[in-house]
C-alpha cells in the first residue's frame, strides 16, 4: 500500500514540474550522443579496455550528479516550509 502511494505521488511530481524531468531526460540523451560517438570510433580489441571502462565510470557519474541535483531540490523546499510553519 506505501509503495503504491509512493508511486502516485512521484507521477503527480513529474505532472506538476516538467522543467526537472524534461531537462534530465534531454540531458541524459545528449550525453547518451557523446558516449555513443565515442564507443563508436573505440577498436574491438583488448587495448581499448580501459577507455570502454572510463567512459561507463563517467556515464555513472554524471548520472549520480544529476540524481544529486534532484536531492538538493528536495532539501531546498524541505527547508523553505520547515522555516514557515
Amino acid at each position: 500500500m506505501q509503495v503504491g502511494l509512493c508511486i502516485e505521488r512521484g507521477f503527480q511530481r513529474l505532472r506538476g514540474d516538467m522543467s526537472l524531468t524534461l531537462s534530465g531526460m534531454i540531458g541524459n540523451f545528449i550525453m547518451a550522443l557523446i558516449i555513443g560517438s565515442v564507443f563508436y570510433n573505440l577498436p574491438s580489441d583488448t587495448g581499448s579496455f580501459f577507455s570502454r571502462g572510463a567512459l561507463l565510470f563517467f556515464a555513472i557519474l554524471l548520472n549520480a550528479f544529476s540524481s544529486f541535483l534532484e536531492v538538493r531540490v528536495v532539501q531546498s523546499i524541505y527547508h523553505i516550509y520547515s522555516a514557515n510553519p
